[in-house]
């Protein structure tokens, strides 16, 4: 049904064709919002992960004095 709305021109509408058409974009507006949010929401996660992951790994490094303070006690 919603092929033969999409085919026929929106003044050739009645109310209640033309109601479900305008409720079929608003949904459908309102799902790809909530993807997008969805998605967005997934990528900010492995962001954050990715971070602390680094900040984690980056913990054990030693600094440049202590090679220098090594070196000079051999």
């Amino acid at each position: 049904m919603s092929m033969e709305i999409k085919s026929i021109p929106v003044s050739e509408l009645n109310k209640y064709q033309e109601s479900l058409l305008k409720k079929r974009k608003r949904d459908d507006f309102d799902q790809k919002r909530r993807n997008d949010a969805r998605a967005k929401q997934k990528l900010d996660q492995g962001r954050q992960a990715k971070e602390k992951e680094k900040d984690n790994a980056g913990g054990n490094i030693l600094m440049p004095e202590v090679f220098v303070s090594n070196h000079m006690k051999q």
